[in-house]
């Protein structure tokens, strides 16, 4: 389906009365990945929680497949296929890899669908199949990274949301992560919104880019075009 998944317009958010995302506006069309690259402090991770409703913003307009979002709460946004996976506790630790992801399919009512799923997750990471009765927190890093990705795709999401999803992982780990990602863009239709702030994996994975300072964008590229500019970290 064209179009745009998400669509973001004049968005203001913030804590308590501190503002510290200014009017921003973008787009993710339907099956891309966009990347939000910046410093700690620039704005990207408030951005996403305004637009998975962790929080409130001050203002502007959140459309999600054609509807105003931003007043819905987390859950309800969830519900409609937008996700999150924050940067930390991404897992529920005490529980095992198989309730993890048993709980992110809490939702799907046909056990064969629920298996089909679970199958899935299974194929895209296979180390997550030989660990299913092990706890999430006994985990790596990069294991626990991966089940909370699978936990998302049990509820079948439209539009993933991925706060630094390279942090604290070794490279090829976190390349290996995003490559899956690229793949369920690529052949299921997913879309991905991900803010980070290692400029080679944004490069490696994105369609688009955003370069954010001071909570406001200073630069709109694709991928291709951004590739070609000299003294690229000069925009930071």
């Amino acid at each position: 389906m064209a179009g745009e998944i998400l669509s973001v317009s004049g968005l203001e958010a913030g804590y308590d009365k501190k503002t510290v995302v200014f009017g921003i506006d973008f787009e993710i069309p339907r099956g891309s990945i966009l990347g939000i690259i910046g410093h700690n402090g620039a704005g990207k991770s408030t951005t996403l929680k305004a637009v998975s409703g962790l929080i409130k913003p001050f203002k502007g307009e959140v459309i999600y497949k054609g509807e105003n979002i931003a007043g819905l709460s987390c859950a309800v946004r969830a519900q409609k296929g937008l996700t999150m996976i924050p940067s930390e506790h991404f897992t529920f630790a005490t529980m095992t890899v198989l309730d993890n992801l048993l709980l992110g399919g809490r939702m799907v009512d046909s056990k064969e669908v629920l298996k089909i799923r679970m199958e899935k997750c299974y194929d895209l990471f296979p180390i997550l199949a030989e660990r299913s009765h092990q706890k999430a927190g006994t985990l790596s890093g990069g294991e626990q990274r991966m089940l909370s990705i699978a936990i998302i795709l049990m509820a079948q999401p439209g539009l993933l949301l991925l706060d630094e999803p390279s942090l604290g992982l070794a490279p090829a780990v976190a390349n290996d992560i995003m490559a899956v990602i690229k793949h369920l863009v690529q052949e299921d239709g997913l879309s991905v919104l991900f803010v980070e702030q290692n400029l080679p994996l944004a490069l490696k994975f994105a369609d688009n880019i955003y370069i954010m300072r001071s909570g406001r964008f200073i630069l709109n590229e694709t991928v291709e075009n951004m590739s070609k500019r000299e003294r690229l970290w000069d925009l930071f």
